[in-house]
């Protein structure tokens, strides 16, 4: 999860149309307009006001109200019911949600992430109140909910990752790759709007299906780039560039030799004065911070200036084993250095991959330590997740605060992920010191201490460069 996530949202924001600004606001009906005022109102709802907001939004009549809108109403008012602990309304609305007819068209991409982030709470809330076993079951209902390529491609994507969470890897492997093959080749007909989440689910292809994974971001960028040329959309800028930027990052993760980020960079900066030609004010600025984002995201390609440089003396804090460890032993071992947070998704699908490379090198030499830093949050005992205690609190705060609530949280938050190998925290100065610029970051360390690889993401592909390298280093 990169830092620059951010910065390209907001410009995605910026040369997205979504609904409300690609219509005249004097053109929407009266249901529309009445549900954008209850949007305005269902973060500072009460129990009973809710209920009352999803019956008038269950009981709209099919035809006066905008989809995408409807849906995006239903699921915030059970988002809104599960701040507000009433777990079991929350699921039953995030039901209704979800069975709501979708929108075609232009607004058939919002209203499939509108409907995937109540699918999505609607699993956790699953999982978190031990009923996992029902998860991918109450997926399956809604299967046929649209025929539209940006639901199918949505669900696709919500299905195989709760696969994964729910331990069946190779059931998510196989959903997902004969998803893709079901959805590409693309074809003249495939929509702009189709292409962001069509992108999101290929980029979730691993190692062994490397070919269709490239030969799929390739027709993505194809199609978007030619969307730009042709005046049509600007919308498929970020998505040529997030292809461009992904082939490039798994050819290296995936061990080609010499390879030339420069292939890869070619033709962007062309393609974005052309899309600045067609660009108003507002969406020049998000053009500019797209191009700005992804030339710093392909200057960190390049070899880190790390490798071949002793491993930097920071200031640690020991999470695991409780009593404290020391670098000191690890000296004539192969470390591994897991960057991660508590918040990141990426790291935490890579935790079972790290466990495993532990176990399967330990008695060889290898020791695996995870790296976090402070970010200000404590366990919900209750809900048996980590929240953040103040979300308005400085991190210069958290990182001079005492860290001894987080400490228990992080711990307990491993317990749960059954990760059992050393972890420390360290400051935001720490990060700095090793370059991590993106979350999760793999430093591989030598017998000597002597850095000798930099890897970014928890794809396969990164894995098995990862994997390379330990052995290599173990066998010298």
């Amino acid at each position: 999860m990169t830092r620059y996530a951010a910065v390209i949202f907001v410009a995605f924001t910026f040369v997205s149309c979504n609904w409300v600004h690609s219509q005249d606001a004097s053109a929407l009906s009266e249901e529309s307009k009445s549900l954008l005022g209850m949007l305005a109102r269902i973060q500072q709802s009460d129990d009973a006001e809710l209920q009352a907001m999803a019956t008038t939004v269950k009981e709209l009549p099919e035809g006066k109200v905008d989809q995408a809108l409807r849906i995006k109403a239903a699921g915030m008012i059970g988002g809104r019911l599960m701040e507000l602990k009433k777990t079991d309304a929350a699921a039953a609305q995030f039901l209704d949600a979800v069975k709501l007819p979708h929108a075609s068209g232009q607004s058939a991409q919002g209203c499939a992430n509108m409907w995937s982030v109540a699918m999505d709470k609607l699993a956790y809330h699953l999982r978190d109140t031990g009923k996992s076993e029902e998860i991918i079951p109450t997926l399956d209902q809604f299967t046929r909910h649209s025929e539209s390529v940006c639901f199918k491609a949505t669900f696709a994507d919500l299905r195989q990752k709760w696969l994964l969470y729910t331990g069946d890897e190779n059931g998510s492997k196989e959903y997902l790759r004969k998803s893709v093959l079901e959805l590409f080749p693309l074809t003249d007909e495939t929509a702009v709007h189709e292409l962001v989440p069509l992108y999101d689910l290929v980029k979730n292809l691993g190692f062994n299906d490397r070919d269709l994974r490239r030969t799929s971001l390739d027709q993505i960028a194809e199609s978007a780039e030619t969307a730009i040329t042709s005046g049509e959309s600007l919308e498929p800028f970020s998505v040529f560039t997030n292809c461009r930027w992904l082939l490039c990052k798994n050819a290296i993760a995936e061990g080609e030799t010499d390879v030339d980020i420069t292939r890869y960079s070619a033709g962007v900066e062309e393609l974005s004065q052309i899309a600045f030609k067609h660009a108003s004010e507002q969406d020049s600025k998000g053009i500019q911070l797209l191009l700005s984002s992804f030339e710093k995201q392909m200057e960190a390609m390049k070899p880190s200036k790390l490798i071949g440089k002793l491993v930097p003396e920071v200031d640690v804090t020991w999470i695991a084993p409780a009593e404290g460890d020391s670098f000191e032993k690890f000296r004539g071992k192969v470390v591994v250095l897991d960057f991660w947070a508590i918040w990141c998704g990426p790291c935490v699908a890579s935790f079972p991959k790290m466990q495993s490379l532990q176990d399967r090198f330990k008695e060889e030499g290898l020791v695996v330590v995870g790296v976090t830093n402070w970010y200000g949050y404590e366990w919900d005992a209750i809900e048996k997740r980590p929240v953040r205690s103040d979300q308005d609190i400085e991190q210069s705060a958290i990182d001079s605060g005492d860290h001894a609530a987080e400490v228990s949280a992080i711990r307990e938050f491993l317990k749960e992920h059954k990760v059992n190998y050393p972890q420390l925290a360290v400051g935001k100065k720490a990060d700095a010191s090793f370059g991590v610029e993106s979350l999760p970051t793999i430093i591989v360390v030598d017998k000597n201490g002597v850095i000798q690889k930099v890897l970014t993401g928890s794809s396969e592909a990164t894995h098995a460069s990862l994997s390379r390298m330990v052995n290599e280093l173990l066998n010298e």
